[in-house]
């Protein structure tokens, strides 16, 4: 037998408890901030919060605008942070549009190839793979086997998976263990895994109750046309360290000064987001929804220097109230659809011309996409269709006003 040394060098990213502590405290409403940290104190003596009154406002969502259904809503928000080309954004918001409510991608490939210039199959499908990564596991897939298939890790369950459909719709368990050479433990256990399985994903982003009222992180407010942000001083937590216990109970002194460390940079890194946000959108603030500008995750995370998770962690569960209505943070990241035309300011576009169109005679979704091909914004009838209804707007036919 011979006997080797050999010697290996690399990282490994530990994450202590302190920083547990901080990248969760990142991602917390403002809501779960004060409830983690009224817990917090509860369990350190040496840290006291200061208390000064407040005047606490209720925003109203009623200023939000109207989101898209949650389920595109959440694939858009992925997009965001996929690493997809730009040229091909075009080919993957066609097939995030023809996803349906239960997850599935409702129409043939090919038909998707016709608004898209230079696109094959090959190219389509490559990109489609990528959003069948996406949250909800099985999203986008074109069959209940496919589905299942993507959902599935265990190599017995992909066997019937793939081989034994027909079987398993029957329920015919003997047949699979046959055709299969499977014991019987095996046969159910797998087919037990395979139940569990969800055959509807869509189903499992299905609308929640909406909050009635929300606390925003950030207030714009406007002088002279320049626009300002400031985190909301009504949420501040202000906490400090009492030394009469601190100098004799060390562990828990160091907690505190980390905590507090911690609560100062996710203040520091929630205003620096916003503010750059506010500025590069600031056409959005002042002349309204159809200039808003295409925006993603990691464009951002470049130019503030944070890492493009710490970006999705800061607008999770995060708001900014401004002179337009309350907003959350991940409203204004928006895919590229057309030469630097967001999805959200396309959305508004459509609205603008349906509100303006003749009663009598309105726009079809085929005449829509015609007047924005006019405006140099090209994308598929079926986008058309996919935002109208998202927007609540009623087709053509069903808008016409005095018919005689």
């Amino acid at each position: 037998m011979k006997l080797e040394l050999s010697q290996r060098i690399g990282q490994q990213l530990r994450l202590t408890p302190q920083l547990r502590q901080a990248i969760k405290l990142m991602g917390l409403s403002a809501l779960e901030l004060e409830t983690e940290v009224d817990q917090l104190l509860e369990d350190n003596p040496v840290l006291d919060k200061i208390e000064y009154p407040r005047h606490r406002i209720d925003y109203s969502l009623d200023s939000m605008p109207e989101e898209p259904p949650s389920l595109h809503d959440y694939l858009y928000w992925q997009l965001n942070l996929a690493d997809i080309p730009d040229e091909d954004m075009l080919i993957a918001c066609s097939i995030i549009d023809a996803i349906d409510d239960d997850g599935y991608l409702s129409v043939d490939v090919n038909k998707l190839l016709n608004p898209v210039e230079h696109a094959d199959v090959k190219r389509l499908e490559s990109i489609l793979k990528k959003i069948q990564q996406f949250d909800p596991p099985g999203v986008g897939s074109r069959s209940l086997q496919e589905c299942l298939a993507i959902q599935n890790s265990d190599p017995i369950c992909a066997k019937i998976i793939n081989e034994c459909m027909e079987l398993l719709s029957k329920h015919d368990h003997k047949q699979i263990q046959k055709k299969l050479k499977l014991s019987p433990q095996e046969t159910e256990t797998a087919i037990q895994k395979i139940l569990q399985l969800n055959p509807k994903p869509g189903n499992m982003l299905s609308p929640t109750n909406k909050q009635d009222y929300v606390i925003p992180d950030v207030l714009v407010t406007t002088s002279k046309q320049n626009l300002h942000v400031h985190l909301n001083p009504e949420i501040a937590i202000n906490l400090k360290i009492n030394y009469e216990y601190g100098n004799h109970m060390q562990q828990q002194l160091r907690d505190a000064q980390w905590l507090i460390h911690s609560l100062k940079t996710r203040n520091r890194n929630i205003l620096a987001v916003a503010s750059w946000i506010v500025r590069y959108q600031q056409d959005f603030f002042k002349q309204g929804s159809t200039h808003m500008r295409p925006l993603k995750m990691q464009q951002l995370a470049d130019e503030i220097n944070l890492s493009e998770s710490t970006i999705s962690r800061i607008c999770s569960n995060k708001y900014m109230h401004t002179p337009r209505g309350t907003y959350k943070f991940k409203y204004f990241f928006n895919s590229e659809l057309s030469q630097g035309c967001s999805s959200t300011a396309i959305k508004a576009i459509i609205e603008d011309l349906i509100k303006n169109e003749t009663p009598s005679k309105p726009l079809s979704d085929a005449s829509i996409c015609l007047k924005l091909t006019k405006q140099h914004i090209e994308i598929a009838r079926r986008t058309v269709a996919k935002y109208r209804e998202s927007m609540g707007i009623l087709p053509a036919h069903r808008r016409k006003i005095g018919r005689h």
